[in-house]
């Protein structure tokens, strides 16, 4: 029996050289490739001691290899040299990125070479140097190879997002002669836009991307323009590790106003640009109606026109009924109607030439989107793009924590993923797997992604099983969104049809439950208290609720060991012992309806 493309791949992993240790820091994304080749694209890269050559498959079969074990002392100052070397006479376009504030990801500012390699020609060098504002020690320095997906002229990569075909590699870069200290406020633990709002603590993550320790660190809170006093972070905070900072002040979000909170650090270090953040957190509106909208552009074009009996219209007849769904376009819907708390449901179809309207209503209309959704909100939002951004990147930036879509990877083959309840609604046949010549133009990325359905080129093609999501889902404060790549409706078959009817059967019935701290729960009535706690938290029951099932989250989602007493009309949650912080006490209910209630331990 003749091998197929993946047979040839495995064999060569085995052959692969040098041996690399599986050191990879777990906050660093891992490329994927979808579609791997037989011809090595990275076969040898030089810089400084670093000498690694014939590496003629990665280590892994989607593309990627930790290297990290080897490494190579760069001072501030002088011109280094990277050289790479490739086996493949097809263009591919390489990048290189060096981590300099160790944040654990690549920014531009951080891509140290992007350039084109074929032609004949093998290898590629990129000439750089350590800027004065560099982290000292281990940093992570990235080299990726891709195969542009929209011709070898445009130059394109990306340091995180899938590609058909490519590979990547991680080594080490020890820096010297930068800086040694940096305390960086990352995220607001507290408070975040949400139901039920009142007065709220404000929480902030510090984290020691340095080398030393940390103590004694200066911090100011300014709510709308108000300085609040100097504290004091005590530390001592290792390299590496981060603390939760809860200020004296407290944000009165009762109001409709939306508080402008920013966090400061007066303690000087070696990089000052990530010693200030803001945000800008909103009381939100309970989800109470149950109006169903559709969004695109109001741009002609000859796919999906949009136009009376269009199968995304159809299809929006047979899940919610002629007349009981409501048009609207990009251009020129009123936002405030549309995301406001008298709709359920939203479809925003961003597919073919209709993405860069998409994304220039994202751009400015973003944050709107997404407290809707964190109200209660159900939204489908899909795109598959017929287009690219020239810059060096080839994602659209969603938002929503940072989930993205990988432009330029073409999908013939999807199938269902998992026993998500949309494989199994109403609408039926849907099959094992739907095929087009491009049933989707990209796939997913992102953390906090659930896949519903992914590509299934690899049992077509011969690549690596990767499973990347054509269609994910992902909580969002009180709601949900399902991220889409589905192509154009005209372009799919009735049973991918089905399948879009049943996402949006999923995205019906909205019900919001939230309460946050010190606030009552505008649905139910329930009353949590004292808030914040220095032990026992009091949660009154709806009455005629009955028993709930009862859990507790940290803010990262990570379950939380709490012993509680179920009373008649009440639940008291044990707080004592635990380490202070903000924690989430979900109650649910018999028929089916939850409580997520925000609570501080002091």
């Amino acid at each position: 029996m003749k091998p197929t493309r993946q047979d040839t791949l495995l064999a060569l992993l085995l052959l692969a050289a040098p041996t690399a240790s599986v050191i990879a820091q777990s906050g660093y994304c891992v490329p994927e490739h979808g579609g791997q080749i037989v011809a090595p694209i990275l076969t040898s890269v030089s810089l400084g001691s670093i000498n690694n050559t014939g590496t003629i498959a990665p280590l892994v079969p989607s593309g990627y290899s930790d290297f990290t074990a080897l490494q190579t002392t760069l001072a501030v100052g002088p011109s280094y040299t990277l050289t790479i070397g490739s086996g493949d006479a097809w263009p591919h376009n390489f990048a290189a990125w060096v981590d300099l504030d160790h944040d654990q990801r690549f920014s531009d500012v951080e891509r140290i070479g992007l350039a084109q390699m074929g032609g004949g020609v093998y290898t590629i060098s990129f000439t750089f140097s350590i800027p004065p504002n560099a982290l000292n020690g281990p940093t992570r320095l990235r080299i990726r190879g891709v195969e542009e997906p929209f011709g070898p002229w445009t130059l394109s990569n990306d340091p995180c997002i899938p590609f058909t075909y490519g590979e990547a590699e991680d080594y080490t870069v020890v820096i010297t002669g930068g800086g040694d200290d940096d305390a960086a406020v990352v995220t607001f633990m507290s408070p975040i836009s949400a139901v039920g709002l009142g007065m709220e603590p404000v929480i902030i993550r510090i984290e020691n991307r340095g080398t030393v320790p940390l103590s004694n660190l200066d911090v100011q809170l300014t709510v709308d323009g108000s300085l609040g006093p100097v504290e004091v972070v005590p530390g001592p905070v290792p390299p590496g590790a981060s603390v939760d900072h809860t200020f004296q002040t407290t944000v009165d979000h009762s109001g409709t106003a939306c508080p402008v909170i920013l966090a400061t650090l007066l303690t000087p270090d070696s990089r000052s640009e990530n010693n200030t953040l803001t945000i800008n957190a909103c009381r939100l509106d309970p989800i109470t109606g149950s109006d169903v909208w559709y969004i695109h552009s109001d741009q002609f074009q000859w796919m999906e026109t949009y136009s009376d009996g269009s199968t995304n219209e159809t299809t929006l007849n047979t899940v919610f009924g002629p007349g009981n769904w409501q048009l609207g376009h990009f251009e020129t819907m009123d936002v405030a109607q549309v995301f406001g708390p008298n709709t359920c449901t939203i479809f925003i179809d961003g597919s073919s030439l209709d993405v860069d309207p998409l994304m220039d209503f994202l751009a400015v209309q973003g944050t709107a989107v997404e407290r809707w959704v964190a109200a209660g909100g159900k939204l489908f939002l899909n795109s598959s793009p017929d287009s690219q951004d020239f810059t060096g990147h080839v994602r659209l930036d969603l938002g929503f924590g940072g989930v993205s879509i990988a432009q330029g990877y073409s999908v013939s083959y999807a199938r269902p993923y998992g026993t998500h309840p949309i494989h199994t609604g109403p609408y039926q046949p849907i099959g094992p797997e739907w095929t087009a010549f491009y049933y989707a133009n990209a796939v997913l990325h992102g953390d906090g992604l659930i896949p519903v359905n992914v590509e299934n080129n690899d049992d077509h093609f011969g690549g690596p099983e990767v499973d990347l999501p054509t269609l994910a889902e992902k909580s969002w404060g009180d709601g949900t969104v399902l991220f889409g790549t589905i192509g154009p409706s005209e372009l799919i078959g009735p049973k991918a049809m089905n399948d879009r009817a049943n996402i949006l059967d999923h995205l019906t019935g909205c019900s919001t439950g939230s309460t946050a701290i010190g606030a009552q729960d505008a649905a139910s009535g329930s009353v949590a208290y004292p808030n914040p706690t220095r032990g026992a938290l009091h949660i009154d029951l709806p009455a005629g609720s009955g028993p709930p099932t009862v859990t507790v989250h940290d803010l990262l989602g990570n379950r939380v060991a709490m012993s509680h007493t179920l009373l008649k009309d009440q639940v008291i949650v044990d707080a004592q012992g635990r380490a202070s912080g903000t924690y989430i006490v979900s109650l649910g209910y018999a028929n089916g309806r939850q409580q997520h209630i925000r609570f501080v331990r002091e």
